[in-house]
């Protein structure tokens, strides 16, 4: 069964691992905002750890309720947001922000899938999008 209605790409002229963890914080903020579910999947540990200092800092008024994981189930936060950089199913249902440089097999668990473009990744996701659009969803893009 599909729960994923929609796929969106955020284009940016970001090169800078900082500014993309920004991006992030900002998409991740408004989920947070509308109560949704986030689960961000990273390329591997050291961007998991980078990104989850950049929530930790993104706003001094507010905070992000976040929680870094290996993604195992019985290691699942109650935290609305959760970071990992394993490729194994979080068994969530909200948005997946993927950072990854693969598709997860298990993309389809989810409504909403983000991905950004930057100027270092577009070959890879140019490769994401016709994958989307070949399966039948609804892709969108964003320029930033």
């Amino acid at each position: 069964m599909k729960n994923l209605t929609q796929v969106d790409f955020y284009v940016t002229q970001y090169a800078a691992l900082t500014e993309l963890n920004l991006l992030i914080a900002k998409i991740s903020a408004k989920a947070f905002n509308q109560q949704e579910r986030v689960f961000i999947l990273c390329q591997n540990r050291s961007h998991a750890e980078e990104l989850d200092n950049a929530l930790w800092a993104y706003q001094d008024i507010s905070f992000l309720p976040h929680s870094l994981i290996d993604a195992t189930p019985t290691n699942l936060s109650v935290n609305p947001i959760l970071l990992s950089y394993e490729e194994k199913s979080p068994q969530e249902n909200g948005i997946l922000i993927n950072l990854s440089l693969t598709i997860p097999s298990w993309y389809q668990q989810f409504k909403r899938i983000i991905e950004t473009v930057y100027e270092n990744n577009k070959t890879l996701a140019r490769q994401h999008y016709t994958f989307y659009k070949d399966a039948g969803f609804s892709v969108k893009s964003h320029t930033i």
